[in-house]
């Protein structure tokens, strides 16, 4: 897994050579979460689907 900056992001190279990209699905009116915050819920989904938690 790979998080970019909150700014910046990912560079293009990095994102070209991703075999996939996801986001996270917000509501109301939060347009972003910190990439702590991020990681953290990614991390939680990744473990949940392989059944290692």
């Amino acid at each position: 897994m790979l998080f970019g900056a909150e700014g910046p992001g990912i560079s293009e190279e990095l994102l070209r050579s991703a075999s996939r990209i996801v986001a996270i699905e917000q509501l109301g009116s939060t347009r972003s979460v910190n990439v702590g915050v991020a990681a953290g819920i990614a991390m939680y989904v990744w473990l949940q689907q392989h059944h290692l938690s």
